[in-house]
């Protein structure tokens, strides 16, 4: 049997040539799923505070959630008890979790009603705080009121943006009373109770950082100022 001819100059190109063909389509596409990727994690919701993303309009309707209780939290030298009501957004980009806090439901003692910190579950609540005269969380202390953190929720969409900033409210310490103090707010900065009577919040309002100082009596404004602005240039 004869043997096979040696492949000729114009063979060894031709194989060249495909190998190179193939590996730039490989190349090509582990490129576009890069880009891909990239384009879906960079579309996502913006975790820093007070950084504003474009809004996808697209709704998504009809998306199932998972609802479900946490565990109960006791009010300090209180017979009440607060559970947040939470949904599983699905995502794991909403505070860096899969849980969103809806609403929050106070429960005392057995001949007292529970009673929601919102009428509805529309609002998605970052923060529900115990306040105390210590800055430092003590069971030997009451609890002062409640101080909230929340915004409105967006449907199809985790971001905070222009239009569903932070608001920060307050409630007596068994989620009574409720009242929303200041809105528009990008991100709070800080806040503390001063004297056991008023808490001061700083905060930040578009481009401006903003102090108010709050009654614990009634949840009034006592004061509010713009303290300074981010400069226009550097």
């Amino acid at each position: 049997m004869p043997a096979p001819a040696p492949p000729t100059r114009s063979d060894r190109i031709f194989v060249t040539v495909n190998r190179v063909l193939s590996l730039l389509v490989l190349l090509g596409l582990l490129a576009g799923a890069a880009v891909i990727a990239y384009l879906f994690w960079s579309n996502g919701p913006d975790e820093r505070p007070g950084v504003v993303k474009v809004e996808d309009q697209t709704m998504e309707t009809g998306k199932a959630v998972a609802l479900s209780f946490q565990e109960a939290e006791q009010i300090n030298m209180a017979d009440t008890e607060m559970i947040r009501l939470t949904i599983d957004a699905g995502d794991g980009k909403y505070s860096g979790r899969n849980f969103q806090t809806r609403n929050v439901l106070f429960v005392s003692t057995m001949d007292k009603p529970a009673r929601w910190l919102f009428k509805d579950h529309k609002n998605v609540v970052s923060v529900v705080e115990q306040l105390q005269e210590s800055a430092q969380s003590r069971k030997d202390l009451p609890t002062l009121a409640l101080y909230v953190e929340f915004s409105a929720h967006q449907p199809g969409s985790n971001v905070k943006h222009k239009d569903s900033q932070l608001a920060v409210g307050f409630s007596r310490p068994d989620g009574s009373g409720f009242t929303p103090v200041l809105k528009d707010v990008a991100r709070v900065l800080s806040h503390r109770v001063v004297d056991g009577r008023r808490v001061s919040v700083l905060f930040q309002r578009d481009t401006a950082i903003w102090q108010a100082s709050i009654s614990l009596a009634d949840f009034t404004v006592v004061s509010e100022r713009q303290i300074e602005k981010l400069p226009s240039a550097i």
